[in-house]
């Protein structure tokens, strides 16, 4: 069942993807939505970005993340109620963007994935799990393919 206050955040994650346009608006919105920044007007979203609309507040986003079109951090799984083959208990764990990170077009972040500085994700990537600084990190699902001199 979702909340009162989980239907807000998510209408305000919501107008921030719309309205990516306005420099810094959707920084502000998603800090106030509970998004834990570094130092949120050091971080650009590009248009379309969606944060987590029922748990922002797992994510943590440290500064100078670039997120280009599309991509998508969630710090839930959305599990259907009576669910047989996955179970019926919602997963949600804290997501972590590290210092100069940047994810590509269309790249997915799921529940529980730790990017330490410097990571590149390439578009279209399926990332989870945890991966040490600077490497490029792609495919779905998402691997290490090398590592990026810093």
């Amino acid at each position: 069942m979702i909340t009162f206050k989980q239907s807000i955040v998510g209408i305000l994650g919501n107008i921030a993807t719309t309205f990516s346009f306005l420099p810094y608006l959707p920084n502000f919105i998603h800090k106030f939505r509970g998004v834990r920044f570094e130092n949120f007007l050091k971080v650009h979203f590009s248009s379309n970005v969606i944060l987590d609309n029922r748990y922002p507040d797992k994510i943590r986003i440290d500064k100078g993340v670039v997120f280009a079109t599309g991509s998508l951090i969630t710090a839930h799984s959305f599990v259907p109620k009576n669910n047989k083959v996955v179970g019926i208990k919602e997963i949600i764990k804290s997501v972590f963007i590290g210092k100069n990170v940047f994810i590509g077009a269309k790249a997915i972040i799921l529940p529980g994935t730790h990017l330490e500085e410097g990571c590149y994700v390439a578009a279209g990537a399926v990332v989870s799990g945890k991966f040490k600084k600077n490497c490029l990190i792609a495919g779905n699902p998402a691997i290490i393919k090398r590592s990026i001199k810093s």
